[in-house]
């Protein structure tokens, strides 16, 4: 479902926070994405094990802050990279946003 139709439908009917929203053929997970936007929890199924694998990628909540935290183990540990570089990316990065 696209995203708009999906916001404009759960805005319409779901009364407030508390309401669960339910989508038995969740595909890529639009509707879960927008359900999670709009603070509702939600329920998706599926029987494409991709379409599954996919919505729980989409819809999985990142700690931003530790894996960025990883990510300069990561590389600072690197044979082939330079631990400076990591400080310039990190710089660049704050930057765009």
């Amino acid at each position: 479902m696209h995203p708009e139709i999906a916001k404009n439908i759960i805005s319409d009917y779901a009364q407030g926070d508390q309401t669960v929203v339910i989508d038995p053929f969740m595909g890529s997970g639009g509707v879960l994405i927008e359900a999670m936007l709009h603070g509702n929890n939600s329920i998706g199924f599926d029987i494409n094990p991709f379409a599954v694998l996919l919505s729980k990628v989409k819809t999985t909540v990142i700690n931003t802050k530790s894996t960025q935290e990883e990510f300069f183990k990561v590389f600072k540990n690197s044979k082939n990279v330079h631990y400076l570089t990591a400080h310039i990316f990190q710089y660049r990065k704050k930057q765009e946003y």
